[in-house]
């Protein structure tokens, strides 16, 4: 009885660990999902609207180039619907597949073979030391790691790289790259309430000196077209070299 308290407190546990490597993954596809359907009709109502048209023209008797022209139009929208789909799809389906992925790697920690659970134990603690190299800054060695591991597909190695794109056009006092990303999470900065201040045009930025926690707060605002103002972010402090 003790032994399978323990098991289940155990398999809780790794619950609880894990759940960011799968929140990741699954907010992705959920992104890309409503990203397709948005696309999608997007360009059905294209579709729909050509096709009227024609069928319009088409009553009042008219001349053959007229409806050549039209036919064009049809055959243009629904080549960039179809494109649109298969491209949708498959980010989709790049997306179930990595969650898929990372459901069947945190299987494997319940493998009644020790090899087998040796082996997940290894990649479990490749993994927190990949996420802790990232979390640091130490993207190069992280990446590193990660390929010479074969755990690519287990880390959130694109979500920190996109941050530290981010983090260095500030540094830089470029606001493009942050606006984008802004621009793309718009609704989930909608969630966090974040106020409209539009501050003319243009986005202003200001660069604050660094603090005594070893960081540097980087405050800016953003256009009201871009949704949120205000918004400030913690860049690490530079270090020492990475290591090689």
């Amino acid at each position: 009885m003790a032994v399978q308290e323990s098991a289940a407190q155990l398999s809780m546990a790794l619950k609880v660990q894990e759940y960011p490597t799968l929140k990741v993954p699954y907010e992705t596809l959920n992104k890309r999902f409503r990203a397709a359907q948005k696309n999608i009709d997007r360009e059905t109502s294209h579709v729909t609207m050509v096709v009227a048209e024609l069928e319009k023209t088409l009553s009042s008797c008219p001349a053959v180039d007229s409806v050549v022209c039209l036919l064009d139009g049809v055959v243009e929208k629904l080549s960039v619907l179809k494109r649109k789909a298969v491209e949708s799809i498959q980010a989709e389906d790049e997306s179930a597949k990595l969650c898929k992925r990372r459901i069947e790697h945190l299987k494997e920690h319940s493998s009644d073979q020790t090899a087998a659970a040796n082996m997940w134990k290894k990649k479990r603690m490749d993994r927190m030391m990949v996420e802790h190299l990232l979390r640091c800054g130490y993207y190069n060695t992280a990446v590193k790691l990660a390929r010479q591991s074969g755990i690519e597909d287990l880390v959130n190695i694109e979500m920190f790289l996109t941050a530290k794109e981010v983090e260095e056009s500030l540094e830089r006092q470029e606001t493009m790259t942050c606006l984008a990303w802004c621009h793309d999470n718009k609704s989930r900065l909608r969630k966090m309430k974040l106020q409209y201040k539009d501050r003319g045009p243009a986005s202003k930025h200001l660069l604050v000196p660094w603090s005594d926690s070893g960081t540097m707060q980087i405050h800016f605002a953003i256009p009201k077209r871009f949704i949120t103002s205000g918004i400030t972010t913690e860049v690490p402090k530079p270090k020492a070299p990475e290591l090689q």
